[in-house]
């Protein structure tokens, strides 16, 4: 049976080690911004491939993420891999002007330190977004997103394996200034954003052991503020033509802790922490290529990596790689 002391620990490591669900959750956040997806597939600054006729406009994205961060002296390593699939349609309702919803459906694996501990999640997202602009004026793009998430855990504890399974959901929002310019036959945009959710897990127990504990409901707050450019050129070849774009991206996280709640379910007592935010600030740099032929069809693909910057001094890097189609109708 656990002691008081080997439960305060158990507490305070947790508390340390907010990885356990925190890069999870933030990734499929951060996954659920629209205007990242948009800039992705369905928006596409380029007049060469616009909506002028107020067509609607139908467009998949999927990508597969692959990532690590190394073990520090206060947390274990993990091993990361999320695949997703969007699927959206918009319409240009008047010029410089859009609206369009997608949904999207993911599957996320983190192996958690070298014992086999690991957590499996599933989710399902939909999300409204908008441009618009003016004039003169950069434009707006805006989006509001849900998503229900479902995660499968599993903890080893000495001899024990620990299981369980729990729900949780996302509300998130973001609005984002972009100016575009056009100079030596090259496209250039900018940008600044503010992304949020608020993320919300329900109470859970493990399974499988004496050591199992129960967690209680969690609600965590997600901000952060980028900004962004992006380069890129059309060029014509064989009756298609050929845009290659770059993109470098920063990013501040503003949240700093949440509450965490938990005791084992052999005892009566319940241990609280603030978990602190091990994200401070990262950055993304981006190379793709879209090809089309007419104004009908367009193909994406793209790959990406992101390094960040932990308040705890681990190393962390996402590599991925992106293929979308966009049809209008």
């Amino acid at each position: 049976m656990p002691t008081e002391t080997e439960l305060a620990q158990l507490a305070s490591s947790i508390g340390n080690n907010p990885e356990l669900y925190q890069e999870i959750l933030k990734a499929q956040a951060i996954s659920l911004v629209i205007a990242e997806l948009k800039a992705e597939t369905g928006f596409n600054p380029n007049p060469e491939f616009d909506n002028s006729d107020n067509d609607w406009s139908i467009w998949s994205d999927g990508e597969v993420f692959v990532g690590s961060i190394s073990a520090s002296s206060s947390s274990p390593s993990r091993k990361f891999n999320n695949s997703r699939i969007t699927i959206g349609i918009d319409k240009e309702y008047k010029q410089d002007k859009l609206i369009g919803f997608a949904v999207s459906a993911g599957r996320d694996d983190a192996d958690i330190g070298t014992d086999g501990s690991k957590i499996e999640s599933d989710n399902f997202g939909a999300t409204l977004y908008t441009t618009y602009k003016l004039e003169g004026l950069p434009q707006i793009e805006a989006s509001l997103g849900y998503s229900d998430l479902t995660y499968e855990t599993k903890r080893i504890d000495g001899s024990e394996t620990l299981t369980g399974e729990r729900n949780g959901h996302t509300y998130s929002g973001s609005v984002r200034l972009r100016q575009f310019i056009n100079y030596a036959d090259l496209d250039y945009s900018y940008y600044g954003g503010f992304n949020l959710a608020d993320i919300k897990l329900e109470t859970f127990d493990e399974t499988g052991g004496t050591r199992a504990l129960r967690y209680f409901d969690q609600d965590i707050d997600y901000q952060e503020l980028d900004l962004g450019a992006e380069m890129s050129k059309i060029i014509d070849w064989n009756g298609f033509k050929i845009r290659t774009y770059g993109n470098v991206q920063y990013s501040n996280f503003l949240n700093k802790s949440f509450p965490a709640s938990m005791r084992y379910l052999s005892q009566s007592n319940i241990y609280s922490t603030n978990v602190s935010t091990e994200l401070k600030e990262s950055g993304t740099v981006k190379f793709g290529v879209n090809i089309w032929k007419s104004d009908d069809l367009k193909i994406d693909f793209a790959v990406s990596r992101m390094e960040s910057i932990h308040s705890n001094g681990n190393d962390h890097y996402v590599n991925s790689g992106s293929f979308g189609l966009n049809y209008r109708f």
